[in-house]
């Protein structure tokens, strides 16, 4: 099992001059830019993760709870923050280390899975994978003339990859060897703009199905001859579904207007035959 935490910042600084005659420079102008990037903790409403309430009625939620608390601040900031918390599934020290502090992700993979009792027999290897990614960006820049940070956008983002994935193996089937491959991956954005106004959510997910069977050295007779020969069968299924939604900012309970979707099936079989080269 791997645990992982990650936060990265960058920050540009622009400085205009103005020179005189007599080669004195005058600051004219100063802007400043920035952006923060921290693992963070997001779930979809699916299964159990939706008993984290991570989605946008929660920011809605936090939002009009923030302007009833603060009338004066700008409403732009209260966006911001209300969507960084209305996504958190675990807000863990939030007020003590603000934005700086991190989340964990994960990542699983178990192997053996064929010694259960449960599962023994079925096939001669069995393994599970199981990992897990989500990420806080916010992007700002500085007011030149009060220095006050103003946020320009957040991008909420989780992907399972796999949220499951199996994988089995079977020695001497049919007097060969066939591996099979299944993965279900989830992956979602949510992107916040102040100047637009509105929250964007784009959401995939796929399916695959791979499967591989070889078999060597087996024997065919042609023209009184005793041949080995190879052959391979591989086939694969993959479906992905994609959707994006926009959210009205002023009219978040109303729901994401959808804005475009598809849905993408693909199979692909194979088979390669290798005849014996020695006669």
């Amino acid at each position: 099992m791997d645990l992982n935490w990650d936060l990265r910042w960058s920050m540009n600084k622009n400085t205009q001059f103005r020179t005189d005659s007599l080669g004195q420079q005058t600051i004219t102008g100063m802007t400043s830019t920035g952006s923060l990037e921290r693992s963070y903790m997001a779930f979809p409403d699916f299964l159990f993760f939706g008993l984290f309430n991570t989605n946008v009625d929660a920011v809605a939620e936090r939002y009009r709870k923030l302007r009833s608390e603060d009338t004066t601040a700008n409403p732009s900031e209260l966006l911001t923050q209300a969507f960084e918390d209305g996504f958190e599934a675990v807000p863990w020290l939030t007020r003590t280390f603000g934005g700086f502090l991190p989340r964990m992700n994960w990542g699983l993979r178990w192997d053996g899975l064929e010694k259960l009792a449960f599962l023994q027999g079925f096939a001669d290897r069995i393994s599970f994978e199981h990992r897990y990614a989500s990420t806080l960006t916010t992007a700002y820049h500085s007011d030149p003339e009060s220095g006050e940070r103003i946020t320009e956008s957040k991008r909420v983002g989780f992907n399972f990859a796999p949220l499951i994935g199996l994988t089995f193996s079977f020695n001497k089937l049919w007097g060969g060897d066939m591996t099979v491959n299944s993965r279900w991956g989830k992956q979602k954005n949510f992107d916040l703009n102040t100047s637009s106004s509105n929250i964007v959510e784009q959401a995939t997910d796929e399916i695959t199905l791979t499967a591989n069977f070889r078999k060597s050295g087996f024997d065919m007779p042609l023209f009184g001859l005793s041949l080995k020969n190879d052959i391979d069968f591989s086939f694969s299924f993959s479906m992905t579904k994609s959707s994006s939604f926009v959210y009205e900012i002023n009219n978040l309970e109303a729901g994401g207007l959808p804005r475009e979707g598809t849905t993408r099936i693909t199979i692909e079989p194979r088979v390669r035959y290798t005849i014996s080269q020695r006669v």
